[in-house]
């Protein structure tokens, strides 16, 4: 494990250095290096997220985190390395070393060819993934790791037209045995072209194929047209149509079509409050069954004053889960979410967070599930460099199956110390 964490982090940092010394514009003068040591002490109510039985520890975190950026005419380049040594006071024989890089890249190599590329990788123990949208739970605290590879090429004919091809690969491997490996991967190709100012037209098919380690592989083929109008700087109308063809290549397949129409909005309210809102209707026909109809619909409302933000939040709809550790199949979903954020002086900031989301999943058949999250916490620059912070949090999940249920509270205390250099 240990080497294959080195060679992703070698592999990386070699691709972006040829990058930077071999690509348009190689002055350096945009660059920024950043280094950063953190020490955090938290609580934890329900260590192992379990409906009973629960284990409560103290919990504390040490990390290194190293970063790079760019932002040059040729060159968008944000990357980031955090190592974090997790040490429990009782659960002792659950300390571990986590690892992340996230790097994202967009490199312009020709005068109208960008070359993009965004990695993604964790190692952890934790039983929920650092990703928000992964919901999965582990009762087990056991390594996994998750990998998301995105690489591409656009060609840029316009002032925003463009045609983007990219293939990704994602794995996730786990160390438990009752949690399946998976890899997804598959090519891309998207079109937007705008013949006149008010009116743009976008284009886009993916194929993708999921392997699992037990379980037979399935197919994921989607189709997806959409038309631009724009009336004004300040507001664009959307309608989009998109058509996904699932299909399981095991025996007693579950194949199903789905179809997604939307319309939407999304308008500039003032130079500090953006707002977007979709509505529409998607329509599932399986090979077999009685088919699935709902409301799909996304909201978006977000401000920005003069010493904080606010932002609300909702979406719903359908999805696909099969990349995760339930692997839940087709679901469900409507969820709500609310953050926001105050500067009570020029050293201390505020913040705070809710969320609430609903799912109805076909594995095991029509399972519900509810997750509901609330945080709040504070920062306190104490000097240039060195950061206090401050948190306190509730996360809970009811469900249809009891032995998923779980309720767990956090508190957090975190020292940060940050250098930055170009």
């Amino acid at each position: 494990m240990g080497s294959k964490i080195i060679f992703l982090c070698v592999a990386a940092l070699v691709l972006v250095s040829c990058l930077l010394v071999f690509g348009p514009g190689t002055s350096c003068a945009e660059l920024r290096y950043s280094a950063g040591l953190s020490d955090g002490l938290r609580y934890e109510s329900n260590i192992f997220l379990r409906a009973d039985d629960e284990s409560s520890d103290t919990v504390n975190d040490l990390s290194l985190n190293l970063g790079i950026e760019d932002a040059s005419d040729t060159r968008s380049l944000h990357g980031s390395y955090t190592a974090s040594a997790v040490n429990f006071f009782r659960y002792s024989s659950g300390n571990y070393v986590g690892h992340a890089l996230a790097l994202d890249l967009d490199q312009q190599a020709y005068q109208h060819l960008v070359f993009s590329l965004h990695e993604g990788f964790y190692l952890s123990e934790e039983p929920l993934e650092p990703d928000p949208e992964i919901t999965a739970t582990r009762t087990s605290r056991q390594k996994y790791y998750r990998n998301t590879v995105d690489a591409g090429l656009s060609y840029i004919f316009g002032e925003e037209d463009r045609l983007s091809v990219s293939y990704m690969d994602g794995r996730l491997w786990n160390e438990a045995e009752d949690v399946e490996d998976n890899n997804e991967y598959g090519p891309s190709v998207e079109l937007e072209y705008w013949p006149a100012r008010r009116h743009g037209f976008t284009l886009s098919c993916s194929w993708r194929r999921i392997d699992y380690e037990i379980t037979p592989s399935n197919l994921t083929s989607t189709l997806g047209a959409g038309y631009r109008f724009r009336p004004s700087t300040h507001t664009t109308w959307t309608a989009d149509y998109s058509l996904e063809l699932f299909r399981d290549l095991g025996p007693g397949a579950d194949d199903y079509n789905v179809h997604n129409w939307s319309l939407g909005l999304e308008r500039d309210l003032g130079p500090h409050t953006h707002a977007a809102a979709a509505l529409g209707y998607y329509l599932r026909d399986p090979s077999e069954g009685s088919r699935d109809t709902g409301l799909s619909y996304s909201l978006s409302i977000g401000r920005e004053f003069a010493r904080g933000s606010l932002e609300v939040t909702g979406a719903g709809g359908q999805r696909g889960e099969y990349l995760d550790a339930e692997n839940r199949g087709f679901t469900e979903y409507r969820s709500i979410g609310v953050s926001g954020s105050y500067d009570l002086t020029a050293r201390t900031g505020l913040y705070a967070s809710a969320s609430y989301l609903h799912e109805l999943s076909q594995r095991p058949e029509d399972t519900r599930n509810e997750f509901w999250t609330a945080s709040a916490g504070a920062t306190y620059q104490v000097l240039p460099w060195l950061t206090c912070s401050m948190e306190f949090s509730q996360r809970e999940r009811t469900s249809s199956e009891p032995d998923t249920e779980y309720r767990d509270t956090m508190a957090l205390v975190r020292l940060s110390a940050t250098r930055e250099w170009r």
